[in-house]
């Protein structure tokens, strides 16, 4: 709940700024970039050269049958609960992923997270004999359930049916093809901390606008 404090009274970001903003009894340093350049924050009571800027995601597109679930997936990455993605493509799936980790920007998600993971990486194993079946409170006891994955082998949704999000993309909203794939999002999360409806109208409202410009790209 203090975390959500602070971030609520977080000003509101202008272009090239330098902001200091508190979390959690820290202070980082963000600077917001100019139009097209990247962003950059780093904690200011240290020196790191390992600083990473925040990547941009189409958020509109992957998400597109999601949107007013936006503020329930922006609480479970910050929690760090185990979420599972599954799409038809792999760039799809990857994109999602990524978007979802730049939700809390300018704070570094401190999961893991695997754009797309397949049965052939070398942590298959480990990762499908997790029970992810403890409640949410739990979470804090142990960072192995901080996991974010990206799958399109339906097979995952049998092998981590103990995880207690799946989020299905569904068909891709702008490329013309046949699939069954049916979008829905299952999970077990309530949410923490008042939803701000006035946000996710002002997203929803912008949906027609960003299809249009990447149909015409």
């Amino acid at each position: 709940l203090s975390c959500f404090k602070n971030i609520m009274n977080w000003p509101t970001p202008q272009q090239s700024i330098t902001y200091e903003l508190p979390i959690m009894g820290h202070t980082f340093r963000f600077k917001t970039p100019k139009q097209g350049s990247c962003a950059l924050i780093v904690d200011a009571s240290r020196t790191s050269s390992n600083s990473a800027p925040p990547l941009s995601v189409d958020i509109y597109t992957n998400f597109i049958h999601f949107l007013p679930d936006l503020w329930c997936f922006w609480e479970l990455i910050l929690l760090g609960e185990p979420l599972l993605i599954i799409s038809d493509f792999p760039d799809q799936c990857s994109e999602a992923v990524l978007g979802l980790v730049s939700l809390i920007s300018p704070l570094v998600f401190g999961g893991d997270f695997r754009p797309f993971f397949t049965m052939h990486d070398p942590d298959f194993k480990r990762i499908s004999s997790l029970d992810m079946s403890t409640p949410e409170e739990g979470n804090s006891s142990d960072p192995q359930r901080s996991l974010l994955i990206g799958v399109t082998n339906p097979f995952f949704r049998k092998e981590l049916n103990t995880w207690p999000h799946h989020l299905c993309l569904g068909p891709h909203p702008t490329r013309r093809y046949i699939s069954s794939s049916v979008p829905y999002f299952h999970t077990k999360h309530k949410p923490l901390t008042p939803v701000n409806h006035q946000l996710l109208s002002t997203l929803v409202s912008k949906k027609a606008d960003c299809l249009e410009k990447n149909e015409a790209l």
